[in-house]
């Protein structure tokens, strides 16, 4: 990706009546990734939440920019 391209990984969280509350985003790092890179975000849910989505959004990305991602996953911890 190129310097000023931006990458985020984002968990949004919705209740019952489908208020959605404020998402989780964390910017992934800029940069060349030459191999499979696993990326992780965790976060607790707002009280009230009942569903819960993942998502990769890239802005800024250049003509010859590419991005390949797959096998997204989402667990639950106690």
């Amino acid at each position: 990706m190129a310097p000023d391209a931006e990458v985020n990984l984002g968990l949004g969280w919705r209740g019952a009546d489908g208020q959605r509350f404020q998402s989780t985003i964390v910017r992934v790092p800029p940069g060349e990734w030459p191999t499979w890179t696993r990326l992780q975000i965790a976060a607790l849910p707002p009280e009230g939440a009942i569903d819960v989505g993942l998502g990769l959004t890239i802005e800024n990305q250049s003509a010859a920019d590419w991005a390949e991602v797959r096998e997204f996953t989402l667990e639950a911890f106690e």
